[in-house]
């Protein structure tokens, strides 16, 4: 037979009771310095100076006297170059030109431009001439000794072919009339070209007619010469 359990009086501790309190949230993680990347850093902000403010610096302001836009004033047929102007206006600006000292300066550059491309000028047309010489010289000593003679075929073909003077003209503006290549051209056009020739029409003669007979017969105007 069991025997009954009975109840000892030994105390019992006391259950805690059930909490539903959301725990505190974990502090965020900090990144190393040496994990970021270089675009992945937002950086900071740099500090400002002590005094330092928002406010433009003097140098930044507009300066008194300075226009926004220069006007200048060029002389008679000279024409302003506005990309140039545009391109030394901030230049102007940050040295403090006003208008009349930027007109003084275009006043002096001008001529001095203007020399400077006439010397340019004149220093192509010189390197022009040089090369139409040269030209002309191994042309002649192409042609050799019968120069003068193929240079007439050559005038032919220009009469038959290239329009007369107006092409020689043409021809001289170019310098492609001292061209070698451009002379054997001329050349065996030139020899293309035939003299004209008068070819006598054959008349049948009948048995005893002359052919000054014949002619009478046919056209009898003839009788009364």
């Amino acid at each position: 037979m069991v025997e009954p359990i009975t109840p000892t009086d030994t105390p019992q501790e006391p259950v805690a009771p059930v909490t539903t309190e959301t725990p505190p949230a974990a502090e965020p993680t900090t990144i190393d310095q040496d994990e970021t990347t270089l675009l992945g850093n937002k950086g900071e902000a740099e500090p400002k100076e002590p005094g330092q403010t928002d406010e433009p610096k003097d140098e930044d302001k507009p300066i008194e006297g300075v226009p926004e836009k220069y006007d200048l004033k060029m002389g008679e047929g000279v024409e302003l170059d506005q990309e140039t102007l545009e391109l030394f206006t901030p230049i102007f600006k940050e040295l403090g030109l006003e208008n009349e000292g930027v007109q003084k300066l275009a006043d002096v550059y001008v001529p001095l431009a203007q020399n400077i491309e006439e010397q340019v000028r004149q220093k192509s047309l010189e390197e022009f001439s040089e090369m139409k010489k040269e030209w002309k010289a191994e042309t002649l000593n192409q042609l050799g000794a019968d120069s003068d003679k193929q240079l007439a075929v050559c005038a032919k073909a220009i009469d038959t072919f290239g329009g007369g003077d107006e092409a020689r003209e043409l021809l001289d503006q170019t310098g492609i009339g001292n061209h070698p290549v451009f002379v054997r051209m001329m050349i065996n056009a030139g020899n293309t070209i035939k003299e004209d020739t008068f070819i006598e029409p054959k008349v049948p003669t009948l048995p005893g007619q002359t052919p000054d007979e014949q002619l009478k017969k046919l056209y009898p105007t003839m009788n009364k010469t």
